[in-house]
């Protein structure tokens, strides 16, 4: 059985912060366990911001190669030594699954479920724009892990 489940939840309904949609897909640990289930980069690429963000709690974000962001939130723990314009490949672990965020003050945790929140924004005609990650995810199980 997976440690995880996720399901397509892409533009759903979010109010916290006021009323927004979900542009990402979360990856969710079936135990609700923090620092459990570990996060690994999905691309090569340089870390351009990592920290505490309100909504995201601990978050890392990841630029790749050709100009992609990978956007990765609620963090319970880094692996350490990460800091911002460090490289990194591919399934590098990056830390560890948690519920950090919906706080101003950091460390903010228990909010929601154990997970992780994962966003690809794509610059296309110059324009920012978040896809999908859902196919993208269920194609990478398939074809890599069962």
């Amino acid at each position: 059985m997976k440690p995880y489940f996720y399901e397509n939840t892409w533009k759903v309904k979010r109010t916290y912060g006021g009323e927004r949609l979900h542009f990402g897909t979360d990856i969710m640990d079936i135990e609700d366990e923090r620092g459990r289930l570990p996060i690994v980069s999905m691309t090569s690429g340089v870390i351009e911001k990592i920290g505490w963000n309100e909504k995201g709690g601990w978050r890392v974000g990841i630029r790749a190669p050709h100009g992609a962001y990978f956007y990765y939130a609620h963090f319970f723990m880094y692996a350490p030594d990460l800091y911002e314009g460090m490289h990194v490949e591919s399934g590098q672990l990056l830390g560890y699954m948690g519920d950090s965020g919906y706080g101003k003050k950091e460390n903010t945790m228990g909010h929601f479920p154990v997970h992780l929140h994962l966003g690809i924004l794509l610059t296309i005609d110059d324009r920012e724009v978040w896809i999908n990650p859902y196919e993208i995810l269920r194609y990478l199980e398939k074809e890599f892990l069962f």
